[in-house]
């Protein structure tokens, strides 16, 4: 399918284009009045590809660039496939790491330049920002899920770590709760 859609918000009125497969699905159900069947038929649609597409969480004006960058291709490669957005809200994780000047290598005892994993680098969070590292190690691990694992990745594992780095990113880059 192919079709056209505009938002209903009249401050908004913004287009986007919509395609997708579908199919019809038979349902049964049993009749209650008389021994039998009834037959009913299902239209169903699913959309992959939305432009442009729809933001799935908030995303606030003091979101860093690049934070932005990682959350528009994770609004783009929902519809597409989640195994690619998975990964894409680790590297939003990733990229707000940066934004906050965690570092990412160290040197070991010898002297050599070692690349840090986002784990160690989530551990390296300043003690304020502590009570959404939990929330953002979660979403690491969906989105390791979603990189290095083989089984299609579930629509509301997706949504779930979208809710926790939503959360995580407002609490941190969010200068109206400093007031």
């Amino acid at each position: 399918f192919f079709c056209v859609a505009e938002c209903t918000n009249r401050h908004c009125c913004e287009t986007a284009a919509i395609s997708g497969y579908g199919g019809c699905r038979e349902i049964t159900n049993e009749i209650d009045t008389a021994p039998g069947y009834e037959i009913e038929y299902l239209n169903e649609l699913w959309p992959k590809y939305v432009s442009p597409a729809p933001r799935m969480i908030t995303v606030l004006p003091e979101f860093p660039i690049e934070v932005n960058r990682q959350l528009q291709r994770l609004f783009e490669l929902f519809w597409l496939d989640h195994q690619s957005c998975a990964n894409a809200l680790r590297s939003s994780v990733e990229a707000a790491l940066s934004s906050l000047r965690i570092k990412k290598s160290t040197k070991t005892k010898i002297g050599k330049l070692r690349q840090l994993s986002l784990h160690d680098r989530l551990e390296l969070l300043p003690a304020k920002y502590k009570h959404v590292s939990e929330f953002l190690m979660a979403a690491k691990w969906i989105g390791n899920a979603g990189s290095h694992n083989n089984r299609p990745m579930e629509e509301s594992d997706i949504f779930d770590a979208m809710d926790l780095v939503e959360l995580s990113l407002c609490e941190i880059f969010d200068r109206s709760k400093e007031r």
